[in-house]
């Protein structure tokens, strides 16, 4: 800085602007001597070497082989999650819903053409109450016992 200045500047004032740029503990053991430029300068560079370093940061780029290995899993387990989530919920198909629709029906078909009895006299047989044409159930019955009625 002195020789930039070309003697120009004063030693005062290129100390003040020499100190400033020094860290904080150096300008502190620096700020007590009253020496000449040259000899602040020498105590600066053995200060320097005998304090402690500032913290020293230091970062990696590559990642381990085995966390490259865990994150790869990782993102195969997402990826199975992500496909049962969708399966769960995707809607229901039509056919489905035809099946189940078509067992409805056939449940709730109250006559069965080979007995032409009706769904509640084939259940309740002579306490059905909701009997359904055409039902024979009433017609088999006097059939099937013309003496039991005769004998009453």
């Amino acid at each position: 800085m002195k020789e930039l200045s070309g003697g120009q500047l004063e030693d005062e004032f290129l100390k003040n602007l020499w100190l400033q740029h020094l860290s904080y503990h150096i300008q502190a053991a620096l700020s007590v001597s009253s020496v000449t430029l040259d000899k602040l300068a020498k105590i600066a560079d053995k200060v320097a070497d005998v304090a402690l370093p500032a913290a020293i940061y230091s970062t990696t780029s590559a990642l381990e082989p085995n966390t490259s290995a865990e994150i790869q899993e990782l993102a195969k387990q997402i990826g199975g999650l992500k496909l049962q989530i969708s399966r769960m919920s995707r809607p229901r198909n039509k056919q489905f819903f035809r099946r189940k629709s078509s067992s409805r029906s056939r449940n709730r078909n109250r006559t069965t053409n080979r007995e032409a009895i009706c769904f509640y006299h084939k259940r309740f047989r002579e306490n059905a109450h909701n009997c359904v044409p055409p039902c024979d159930f009433l017609h088999r019955q006097s059939r099937d016992r013309p003496s039991s009625q005769s004998e009453n």
